[in-house]
């Protein structure tokens, strides 16, 4: 995974030919495709799953991940509309800060006598509301870090 994630990160750097957004956006997408073929290919081998760390749940998961950096990149970096942005700049300036963050607030939820489900359309609600939960915390933390304050 984490030479995949080198792989589409080398079409943002400067080279001899740079590439035209459109261009970058296609080679990611293939590099996708790509990784989505072959864990598709070796699902039968096997099998898909995360807790067993399956190649093709890597490949999978690079697959996603290169769709989400396609859509991203043509919507930030591409599209003249870019505030819609402007509040996941502190999230990704501060990601460690969001990653210990989640460590502690899934401990916290039956602490609080919380009894949320883990699937279907109430579990991605779930999900949802604590991705926002700590995106607004680590945009606070970036706030009070600009103000010269430190957690």
């Amino acid at each position: 995974m984490a030479v995949g994630g080198v792989t589409v990160g080398r079409l943002f750097v400067a080279r001899s030919r740079p590439l035209r957004p459109v261009e970058r956006i296609l080679w990611i997408l293939v590099l996708g495709a790509g990784f989505y073929c072959a864990g598709f290919l070796l699902r039968p081998l096997y099998g898909c799953s995360k807790g067993r760390a399956t190649p093709t749940w890597g490949l999978y998961s690079m697959a996603i991940a290169c769709v989400c950096t396609a859509v991203f990149h043509l919507l930030v970096d591409v599209a003249p509309a870019r505030r819609w942005a402007a509040p996941l700049v502190h999230v990704g300036r501060n990601s460690l800060l969001a990653y210990l963050l989640h460590e502690l607030l899934y401990p916290l939820i039956p602490l609080l006598g919380l009894d949320l489900p883990d699937s279907g359309l109430p579990g991605v609600t779930r999900t949802l509301a604590a991705a926002t939960a700590l995106a607004a915390a680590t945009g606070l933390a970036a706030h009070h870090r600009l103000l010269r304050l430190r957690l």
